[in-house]
């Protein structure tokens, strides 16, 4: 990942709740992707990174349940990588030919798609900044589809309260900040 392309993640994901601590979440500056004829190989390399190395996590996107928009199919481990005594986590992607191919065709849609939004917000002379509408763009077509369960719910809010803020303030009231005991308990 470029400098840039990680400030500007850290800036868009992080930074309204962790301000100057944004760039602790970000896992994957370093990241090498690994590309198999199909999906035994695969699984025989994903065996083979778990044996090698020091693995803090594995992120299945096969699953239904981390599937995007796109449709994307891959998986991430997370290792640790020790370079001068200091550890640092790394992302290893493992995906097979066919996927891989399909997401640099895609990259060229998102990323068209993403300018678009960025005209967009320039036509209407608004305080616009292009990477972050980009980012943006890009991390709402590969992010994971939200769960069956969560639309409902969000519909449910919708058509009781006519939004989920109006259903935070009913049940918080419209204080700035609000006690743990009471958003406890409405939780």
């Amino acid at each position: 990942k470029t400098r840039q392309a990680a400030l500007v993640k850290a800036f868009v994901r992080y930074a309204p709740a962790d301000d100057v601590r944004q760039y602790r979440h970000l896992l994957d500056l370093a990241r090498v992707s690994l590309v198999f004829k199909d999906a035994a190989m695969l699984n025989a390399g994903l065996e083979r990174v778990l044996d090698q190395f020091e693995v803090v996590g594995v992120k299945n996107n096969y699953q239904a349940s981390h599937a995007s928009l796109i449709g994307d199919r891959y998986v991430s481990v997370f290792v640790v990588v020790v370079v001068e005594d200091i550890p640092h986590v790394c992302e290893i992607r493992l995906e097979e030919h066919s996927f891989h191919m399909a997401r640099l065709e895609a990259e060229k849609l998102v990323a068209k798609i993403g300018r678009a939004f960025c005209d967009n917000y320039e036509n209407r002379r608004t305080f616009s900044d292009a990477p972050s509408i980009m980012y943006l763009a890009r991390h709402t077509l590969f992010r994971p589809k939200d769960p069956h369960s969560l639309l409902v719910f969000r519909r449910h809010l919708a058509r009781h309260y006519g939004s989920a803020v109006i259903a935070f303030r009913q049940a918080m009231g419209n204080g700035a900040l609000v006690p743990f005991v009471q958003f406890r308990e409405v939780c």
